[in-house]
């Protein structure tokens, strides 16, 4: 099986929508599509309509990293001083959507990726647990409830957590993920923290570099029968002892790796 993309990406987001592959890129794209999918099926990727941020000209063309947040069949995105728009692969008419009712229409607030949890005891279905990284501080996660009601989709923030304090060798992540790992129970991942500048090694210099990544897992609980008369008091979070590991690069390499994604085995 030999699938190809119709056009390259540059580090595209990819994410896994009822059982086929999504790849979006949030980069300069020379070219059109800039979002494809794949069918396992078939073994085939195949274009889907361009993203309205995305279109040169466009009245939403903004440039910036991409905010997304995944749930059921709707794919949620927005760019940098750009509204939320979403994409859902379970409509027929297969179309980017502007939702007005998100984020008072602008753009998420945080960065990167959300994980997005289904609650306990929501019979509705309509009610997401959803946490992310960044925003309003730079080393926070924010908790929120997102509401999917057939006529109103929101986003509600309940928590803005302070990260446990990391030791001095650790300047600021270069990326951050969010995994689910069992139960109520979630992780934090950083796998990339740039040092301070004076141990950054120095251009081509030959050798292993070492990096040095995190993962803060924490547990949490939320009181569904709170969320809808007192939500910024239904979360409960615990934060359990960080974990730091560290890799190695050999020869080393100019612009360093960068991670694009982590798993649970």
């Amino acid at each position: 099986m030999d699938a190809k993309l119709v056009q390259g990406k540059h580090v595209p987001v990819m994410v896994e929508l009822g059982g086929k592959l999504y790849a979006l890129s949030y980069d300069t794209v020379s070219d059109p599509p800039s979002f494809e999918v794949f069918d396992p099926t078939i073994g085939t990727w195949s274009a889907l309509p361009e993203p309205p941020f995305f279109q040169q000209y466009g009245q939403y063309h903004r440039g910036g990293t991409l905010s997304y947040a995944v749930t059921g069949t709707k794919m949620f995105v927005s760019q940098s001083r750009c509204p939320v728009f979403c994409f859902d692969v379970a409509h027929p008419r297969r179309e980017w959507r502007l939702v007005h009712s998100m984020c008072q229409r602008g753009p998420f607030p945080f960065v990167s990726g959300a994980l997005v949890l289904d609650l306990p005891g929501d019979n509705n279905n309509n009610k997401k647990l959803t946490f992310a990284y960044g925003g309003t501080r730079c080393w926070n996660l924010g908790a929120y409830i997102m509401f999917l009601d057939k006529n109103r989709e929101s986003l509600t923030q309940i928590a803005d957590l302070k990260l446990p304090r990391l030791p001095e060798e650790f300047e600021f992540a270069k990326r951050c993920f969010l995994l689910h790992i069992g139960g109520q129970k979630a992780c934090l991942v950083a796998p990339s923290m740039c040092p301070p500048e004076e141990q950054l090694p120095k251009f081509n210099q030959v050798g292993s570099h070492k990096t040095r990544g995190v993962a803060i897992p924490f547990r949490f609980e939320v009181d569904i029968t709170k969320i809808d008369k007192d939500a910024k008091n239904c979360l409960t979070l615990q934060f359990m002892p960080t974990r730091i590991f560290e890799f190695c690069t050999n020869p080393s390499t100019f612009p360093s790796p960068r991670a694009h994604g982590c798993f649970v085995l």
